[in-house]
């Protein structure tokens, strides 16, 4: 059995996927980083990538999650851990459990 996408099957999938969207949103505005410069730091042809990233409609590709944190300012650890809770909660709750805190609260 191969699933290469980890909310597949998760009852609360695009739920989650929306809140790594506006998660996304919020660090870039709070950055003061346009959709454009944050779409020209991954490599992307066109800016409209992120807005469906932070509109829960696609999912920032894991290879682009360092460039992003570095352009948005945070620790690209605190960053993918954060993302990790939407994007793979099953994994989450491995590494974490489940009642731990959501997050590193550094940056």
């Amino acid at each position: 059995m191969s699933i290469s996408n980890p909310l597949q099957g998760h009852p609360d999938g695009a739920a989650l996927r929306k809140q790594a969207g506006a998660f996304l949103k919020k660090a870039r505005t709070d950055a003061e980083v346009t959709q454009m410069e944050l779409a020209q730091a991954i490599g992307a042809q066109y800016y409209t990538i992120i807005s469906q990233i932070e509109a829960g409609k696609a999912r920032l590709p894991p290879d682009k999650t360092m460039i992003v944190a570095q352009r948005l300012g945070w620790k690209p650890r605190a960053f993918y851990q954060r993302l990790m809770q939407y994007y793979d909660p099953y994994g989450w709750e491995c590494l974490f459990g489940k009642d731990a805190e959501k997050g590193e609260k550094d940056r």
